[in-house]
């Protein structure tokens, strides 16, 4: 095929990718929204607000794009679109080509849209972070009551001799039995430790330990000279906000709070219309990566303040709502308001950070409050 005209479209499933222009093929339209002059071509029939989400421009709408809140409005410049539901708009607002963008899709022709009445993200938090506490300090119990899932444990590996042929894995493990502990699982980021960690300090080691019901791991293997205090991270999940705190888990002490809205704001602004609006694969993983993206962002910010690399992070709790958990982690919540109100899982098993996506270290175990 010769002398293809290459154009921008937008495919079906809203993802931007750049394909062959046919002329056998029905042109889609273009889009162009205003005043960023962002251009698309998209299929007749596309929801307005995906387009614009699909080229990075966020369009609120708190219903969960039902078209009930009104604050989806936007203007048509020139051109027309397909209207969906028009009822909260006066007649006055309709004759001005002010439209509902969670409701109208793409027409039959090229369209201009006005931006400019969507007054952008909510403000931002101006926390006084090192000073915000989440709970009041005389309900944390002391440390002597604290149980911790993360534990380090020092203890002297061997040297390695040619005559018991044993790895450095057989020599940690018997160094941690005699210590009168279990043979743990290993990390693949701590067995990429090990080698150097065992032999540059005469053997001696700090090992990370996470210990749940039914197994303990090791997330990572330190010499004992370059020792340091796990870290944990605390995250609060609500509807509106996310909070994070990063904490010493050897002294308990907190280092430090931070807080941010929930990025899944424009999406819906309770638990209904996210549950409306995760109603298709997609824009499921949108929430999910959305509120990620909060905690993550969060977590930055905590470990600049605290002088702190991601990697020393072993451990999450998480709590929030069912269905903010839901979401968390990718699960359809359509049943959780559907009688008999049945959600995916309501006791959780660990996951890793990988699995979940936190930016911190990859083997990391990140755990949910039921």
């Amino acid at each position: 095929m010769k002398n293809r005209n290459i154009c921008v479209n937008l495919c079906s499933d809203l993802c931007l990718s750049v394909v062959p222009s046919f002329p056998f093929l029905t042109p889609m339209p273009k889009i162009t929204f205003q005043p960023s002059s962002k251009t698309v071509e998209a299929p007749i029939g596309t929801p307005l607000h995906e387009v614009a989400r699909a080229i990075g421009i966020d369009i609120h709408a708190p219903c969960g794009g039902t078209g009930t809140c009104g604050k989806c409005l936007v203007r048509v410049i020139s051109g027309e679109v397909h209207h969906g539901s028009l009822g909260i708009l006066s007649r006055e607002q309709i004759e001005q080509g002010i439209i509902l963008a969670c409701t109208a899709t793409v027409g039959n022709g090229d369209v201009v849209i006005d931006l400019s009445m969507q007054t952008g993200s909510a403000g931002k938090f101006s926390d006084s972070s090192d000073q915000l506490l989440l709970v009041d300090p005389v309900l944390l119990p002391s440390k002597q009551d604290l149980s911790a899932v993360v534990r380090t444990v020092e203890v002297t590996v061997d040297s390695p001799q040619l005559a018991d042929g044993l790895s450095d894995v057989d020599r940690l493990t018997r160094a941690l039995r005699a210590g009168g502990g279990e043979a743990p699982e290993i990390s693949l980021g701590a067995l990429r430790q090990l080698a150097d960690a065992v032999r540059e300090d005469s053997g001696r080691v700090s090992v990370v330990l996470c210990e749940e019901e039914d197994r303990a791991r090791i997330i990572s293997v330190l010499p004992q000279s370059r020792r340091k205090a796990p870290i944990g991270i605390a995250v609060d999940v609500g509807t509106t906000t996310v909070a994070v705190q990063e904490v010493d888990l050897e002294s308990g002490t907190i280092l430090s709070t931070h807080t941010d809205y929930n990025g899944q704001i424009p999406c819906g602004l309770d638990v209904i219309s996210r549950i409306n609006y995760a109603r298709t694969p997609q824009r499921l993983d949108e929430l999910r990566c959305k509120v990620v993206a909060t905690i993550n962002s969060l977590i930055e910010k905590s470990c600049v303040q605290d002088g702190l690399v991601r990697e020393e992070i072993v451990c999450v709790w998480v709590s929030g709502n069912t269905t903010m958990q839901h979401l968390l982690l990718g699960l359809p919540p359509e049943h959780i308001r559907l009688d008999p109100y049945t959600p995916t899982l309501l006791r959780y098993p660990s996951f890793s950070a990988t699995q979940v996506d936190f930016s911190i270290n990859p083997d990391a175990r990140v755990f949910f409050s039921p």
